[in-house]
């Protein structure tokens, strides 16, 4: 069951966004990849490490329209509890890396 990674397609919405319908839809994309992937029907117990790798294309990207690493992170967990894990108080250890492909 663990370790487990999954795929999500798309731009990511950040924590914070205004537009809280854009951010809703994103944790439902986000939970949506999460279920199709998930070998486990259950969440599980127990602390976790939560990693999340942010590739994007800097060739398609106008100055200053990447989110902030930092507010991508909350969304994702946010969308995950319940389903990987009971509630994201269980992640121990969070890291977030942002890679340009």
């Amino acid at each position: 069951m663990l370790p487990f990674e999954f795929v999500v397609i798309g731009r990511p919405v950040p924590h914070g966004n205004r537009d809280k319908v854009e951010l809703r839809r994103w944790r439902k994309v986000v939970r949506e990849a999460a279920i199709a992937a998930w070998p486990a029907k259950a969440p599980v117990g127990g602390l976790i490490q939560v990693t999340i790798t942010h590739y994007y294309d800097s060739k398609n990207l106008e100055y200053g329209t990447l989110p902030d690493s930092d507010a991508i992170v909350k969304p994702v967990s946010d969308a995950l509890n319940g389903i990987i894990y009971v509630d994201d108080y269980q992640i121990s250890d969070f890291v977030n890396r942002r890679r340009d492909v």
